[in-house]
């Protein structure tokens, strides 16, 4: 009986020292691992790891730079009947009145010029129209957001009338309803224009043109 007994004493000894082992091994890998990881940490903070760190500045640079955007208000015109009136003005201004859409590049293309045009005849007899043929449902989400990334001055109203055919004839009998379109009106002079403006020195020499007439 006594051998027994110590001949289960040593199988459990042996029994225990796989155990033991693997134990020490588990806490070797860990604290592997922790070393690891502290090595790594002062590597991004040193810009080992460029985009992110670059990222997350310009995103905080960004939220202090932000300022308030400025309420935009874009009037909603259900009929060409109901914008009628501004094609037939009554005074001796000049006026630039632009169609155009947000679904349209040529439209956006162009649309600095008419922010140009803007700013260099603030002091003249001179009103810019931007009339907006988008869907009205998109008012909220696509215009008028567009108008305030973009920092847009000039007026800007959007004609929901879907029946071209029944009013583009009344704006010029070549045109169909494609965008961009132009007309300008002084008096009695008129030029209408198909096709967006290649830079600014192209739609002010057309300004003049008009004005000369």
């Amino acid at each position: 009986m006594p051998k027994l007994k110590k001949h289960s004493r040593h199988a459990l000894v042996e029994m225990m020292i796989p155990s033991y082992q693997t134990q020490i091994m588990k806490t070797t890998f860990v604290f592997i691992v922790i070393a690891a990881m502290a090595l790594a940490l002062p590597s991004c903070q040193n810009g080992h790891s460029p985009s992110a760190y670059t990222t997350h500045s310009a995103k905080a640079k960004s939220t202090k730079s932000k300022t308030p955007e400025t309420p935009v208000s874009v009037r909603v015109y259900r009929l060409f009947e109901d914008l009628a009136p501004v094609f037939a003005p009554d005074d001796d201004s000049l006026y630039v009145i632009n169609f155009w859409s947000t679904y349209c590049p040529p439209c956006i293309k162009e649309m600095p010029h008419f922010i140009h045009l803007q700013d260099a005849y603030r002091d003249k007899k001179l009103k810019i129209i931007l009339v907006s043929l988008d869907n009205p449902r998109d008012l909220q989400s696509r215009v008028i957001p567009f108008v305030q990334k973009h920092h847009i001055t000039p007026k800007t109203v959007l004609l929901a009338d879907d029946n071209y055919t029944k009013w583009t004839e009344k704006i010029d009998t070549s045109w169909y309803g494609a965008l961009p379109a132009t007309l300008l009106l002084h008096g009695t002079n008129r030029m209408f224009r198909f096709g967006a403006y290649q830079d600014y020195p192209d739609l002010e020499k057309a300004v003049m043109e008009v004005m000369k007439e």
